[in-house]
């Protein structure tokens, strides 16, 4: 994101995994115990994946319609 002038969105990308994990570590020993440790690393990576769909989306779906304007102008020459 940062190579293409986004660079908020890269950096949310790039720290959601470790706001997720801090939260998680301090939040699911609680309810879980040393089991809540162990889980709180996959959570935080589906968490950080979830957060990067959800930016990363909207991004894709630009550069799709981006290159199907490209090619129906190219069709038209």
């Amino acid at each position: 994101m940062t190579a293409v002038g986004k660079a908020k969105r890269g950096i949310l990308i790039s720290l959601s995994k470790q706001f997720a994990l801090i939260a998680l570590l301090l939040s699911l020993p609680r309810f879980l115990g040393i089991d809540g440790v162990l889980w709180a690393g996959p959570a935080a990576d589906l968490l950080a994946a979830a957060a990067s769909f959800l930016v990363l989306r909207p991004e894709f779906r630009a550069m799709r319609q981006a290159a199907e304007r490209l090619e129906a102008g190219a069709e038209n020459t």
